[in-house]
Parts: structure tokens; sequence; C-alpha cells
């Protein structure tokens, strides 16, 4: 019986740190707008920080070394995950912010919104 129980929990945890690598590799299509996948990247990378902890949880009090490392593995790369997500779209969203700033100034103060050569 314990044995079944090592084996699932060691597939949870690689599932995490399987999911972990996909949001990962996700994550880097996040500044391409019509690649639909891209938005996947982010629950994704909660997914497997969310299944990581549990499964560190369970791992740990078990002691089972393999599975403590493959769900820290997972929790980690969903993190970097976020991290890069979130370094993507700020820069896109600080763009696309001052752009609309940029373009209500010219407006308002009547000069021509299009760039003259």
């Amino acid at each position: 019986m314990e044995d079944k129980r090592v084996v699932q929990r060691n597939v949870w945890a690689i599932t995490s740190l399987i999911i972990g690598v996909i949001s990962l590799l996700l994550s880097f299509f996040a500044p391409v707008p019509f690649v639909p996948l891209n938005y996947c990247a982010f629950p994704l990378g909660a997914v497997s920080m969310i299944m990581g902890f549990i499964v560190h949880q369970s791992a740990k009090r078990l002691n089972d070394a393999a599975a403590i490392q493959q769900a820290r593995w997972g929790i980690g790369l969903g993190c970097v995950s976020w991290a890069i997500n979130i370094c993507w779209y700020s820069i896109v969203f600080s763009t696309a912010i001052a752009i609309l700033v940029a373009s209500f100034i010219a407006i308002m103060s009547g000069t021509s919104v299009t760039p003259t050569p």
C-alpha cells in the first residue's frame, strides 16, 4: 500500500514540474498579442504553484526527497513564469498608457497627432 501512495505523490510532483515548465515556456510569448496560448501562462503558473505546495507538504510529512525536490521546482518555475508575465504586461500596459496620454495631450493642445517629416 505504501508503494502506491509514493507513486501517486511522485506523479503529482512531476505534474507540478511539467506544468511549471509549460508555463515558463508560454510566458516568453506574453508580448505577442496574437498568440492565444500566451494567456494560459499565468493560470498554469498558479496551478503549478498550488499543486507544488500541496505535494510539498504531503511529501515533507512522509519524507520523500524526490517528490519534495520536484514540487519545489514546480513552485519555483511557476513563480518565475509569473514574474516574467508581470514584467512583460507592465511594459505593454505602461507603453499603451504613455501613447494614450501623449495622444490626449496632442489633441488638447491642437497639434497634429501624426508625425510630420
